[in-house]
């Protein structure tokens, strides 16, 4: 089978890495919610040891808090999934998506001064993501305070220099409060040590899409 892939012009796109970058508007009631939600977990639960470097991990139940910051989230995870499979799988995508069930979990993360995320990515899944709630009030003098890192997924990606770096380097990325990132399972990335005061406050998500019987 020909995949469908993304073409400008005369240029096909082979092997993408789509990400995707929204920054949903009007989130400070939600975040507000979402923050005094997670801190009260972090105060009531222990949390788990993940890829986490310090700060707090929770267990993987978010979307089992039963609460309606939670829930809109939810909804917002089901929106950008759509978004993000039509984009990269175009019309092959359009019937098949409507018939899927997606699958989600999910875990807040709570990361004070010097704490970090080890690289890692996120097995047994079709889509991971991350929502950001809150990032604390970071040193502007540190170089990368708190950015999330991808690492180009491709081997011997190491050919000639271009304009812009876009084969073979590492995409960081500076979140803001509002904003989610969905990527593929198998993209690796980590997150920079936050250096700074008050909380960088994150939720992270796992989306499986399983196509229902017939």
């Amino acid at each position: 089978m020909i995949p469908v892939l993304p073409k400008l012009g005369d240029v096909l796109f082979a092997f993408p890495t789509p990400i995707l970058m929204r920054q949903w508007p009007d989130s400070g009631a939600l975040n507000r919610d979402l923050r005094e939600l997670v801190l009260a977990k972090e105060q009531a639960e222990s949390g788990v040891s993940r890829s986490n470097a310090g700060g707090w991990h929770s267990d993987d139940r978010l979307f089992d808090w039963g609460h309606p910051a939670i829930a809109e989230l939810k909804r917002r995870v089901h929106e950008a999934t759509r978004e993000i499979t039509l984009k990269t799988c175009g019309q092959a995508a359009r019937d098949w998506i409507a018939d899927v069930d997606m699958e989600l979990e999910g875990w807040a993360n709570v990361s004070r001064d010097r704490a970090y995320n080890r690289i890692h990515k996120h097995p047994e899944c079709t889509w991971s993501g991350v929502y950001y709630v809150s990032l604390g009030d970071g040193d502007g003098s540190v170089k990368d305070n708190g950015s999330i890192e991808f690492v180009d997924p491709r081997m011997a990606v190491d050919g000639g220099p271009l304009p812009g770096q876009p084969f073979g380097s590492q995409f960081r990325l500076a979140p803001e409060p509002g904003m989610m990132l969905m990527f593929p399972n198998w993209l690796l990335h980590w997150v920079h040590p936050f250096q700074g005061s008050g909380e960088r406050i994150s939720l992270a998500f796992n989306v499986t899409l399983k196509p229902r019987p017939k």
